[in-house]
C-alpha cells in the first residue's frame, strides 16, 4: 500500500496517510481534508475523538458541511462513528479509521454497495499512526518515531473506550517506525514565499496566514499539482488568476476569491486548465454562447458550486 506522510504543521509532527484518500473520486476536497483532520488526532489504532468545532477548523468549514463529509467517508467505509458515554454523559463521537480491507468494492450482492470487513478480523488492522519526533532528534538524524493520540477535549485517555475492544496496531506502524520516510514524502511548499507572491500579485488582498489550516491547504494542493512544491509554480498559478478580469472582480457581483478560494486544489485546476481566462469556459457561460447543460457532469456541478459562492457572498454583503 501506497502512503505519504503529511507534516500536521510546518515543524514536528508527521501523519501517515493512504495516498488513495487523495486519488478517490469518490471523494471531495472537503472528504479529503476531513480524513486528513482526522488522522491528525489518530492514535496508532485509528482511533480519536475530537470535537466538531476543532474538525470543523482545520477543514475550513461549517459544521453542516463537516457532518457532511463524515456521512461520505462512513459510507464509503473510510470511517467508522461511534457515540461515546462516560459518567452518564454525551462526549464527542468516537472515530476509528478503518484499513483498504473494508473499502474493497463488490460488483454483486443484494446491497450493491462495499463489502464490509469486521474491524476486529484478522486482517481489520488499521493502517494510519501519528509519527512525532522525539526530543533528542533535533540534530537532522532520523527521528525516534511514537505512536501517539493527541490529548482529548475532555482531558480522558483515549482507552476508556466502552464496551469495545481494542483492535490491534497496524503492522504498517511497526514496519516504518524505524524507516526514513521517502523524499517526496517529506516536501512542503515553500510557505513564506508563496505569501510573498500573493502579496506581489494581489497587493490590494489580505494575504494567506501561515497558519495550521492554510499549510494543510498548500500542502494537499502541492500534493495533487506536484508544481506547487515551487515558489515558480505558485507564481504561474497565481499570474493565471490575475489574468483572468472575472477573478480579479470584474464581474456583476464585483466578487472577488478569497484566500480559502484560492488555495483550494479544484480551483487551482480550473485556473490551470484555463477555465476562467479570456474566452474561457466561464465567459462563454457568462455571454450565453454556452449551456451548462453542455458541460460534462463534474464541470456542472463546479458552475453550480460556484454560482452559489457568489450569491453568498452577495447576501453577506448585503447584510452586512
Amino acid at each position: 500500500m501506497e502512503v505519504f506522510l503529511m507534516s500536521s504543521s510546518k515543524n514536528g509532527a508527521f501523519v501517515m496517510v493512504d495516498f488513495c484518500v487523495i486519488t478517490d473520486k469518490n471523494l471531495d476536497v472537503f472528504d479529503k481534508m476531513t480524513y486528513v483532520a482526522l488522522c491528525k488526532f489518530a492514535d496508532r489504532e485509528g482511533k480519536c475523538f475530537p470535537s466538531l468545532n476543532t474538525l470543523a477548523a482545520l477543514v475550513g468549514c461549517a459544521r453542516s458541511r463537516l457532518r457532511k463529509s463524515l456521512d461520505n467517508l462512513k459510507s464509503l467505509n473510510y470511517l467508522r462513528v461511534d457515540c461515546r458515554v462516560l459518567d452518564g454523559k454525551q462526549r464527542s463521537n468516537l472515530y476509528t479509521l478503518l484499513p483498504r480491507e473494508n473499502r474493497t468494492r463488490v460488483s454483486t450482492g443484494a446491497e450493491g454497495g462495499l463489502q464490509k470487513t469486521h474491524p476486529g478480523s484478522q486482517n481489520g488492522h488499521i493502517t494510519i499512526s501519528n509519527i512525532t519526533r522525539s526530543k533528542e532528534q533535533d540534530s537532522g538524524e532520523l527521528p525516534q518515531c511514537h505512536a501517539v493520540a493527541e490529548k482529548p477535549q475532555d482531558s480522558r485517555k483515549p482507552a476508556l473506550y466502552p464496551g469495545r475492544a481494542s483492535e490491534p496496531p497496524s503492522p504498517l506502524f511497526y514496519k516504518n517506525q524505524n524507516t526514513a520516510p521517502l523524499e517526496r514524502e517529506m516536501k512542503h511548499p515553500p510557505y513564506e514565499e508563496v505569501v510573498e507572491s500573493f502579496k506581489r500579485h494581489f497587493p490590494d488582498q489580505n494575504p494567506p496566514t501561515l497558519d495550521e489550516a492554510n499549510c494543510m491547504w498548500m500542502r494537499v494542493a502541492a500534493l495533487v499539482h506536484n508544481e506547487l512544491y515551487t515558489a515558480q509554480g505558485w507564481d504561474d498559478y497565481f499570474d493565471g488568476i490575475a489574468e483572468s478580469p472575472f477573478l480579479l472582480g470584474d464581474n456583476d457581483a464585483n466578487w472577488r476569491p478569497g484566500v480559502f478560494w484560492i488555495l483550494l486544489a479544484q480551483n487551482i485546476r480550473k485556473v490551470k486548465e484555463g477555465f476562467f481566462e479570456r474566452g474561457g469556459t466561464w465567459e462563454q457561460i457568462v455571454e450565453q454562447r454556452m449551456k451548462v447543460a453542455d458541460l460534462t457532469e463534474e464541470d456542472q456541478k463546479y458552475v453550480r458550486d460556484l454560482i452559489f459562492n457568489i450569491k453568498s457572498n452577495i447576501k453577506s454583503r448585503e447584510a452586512a
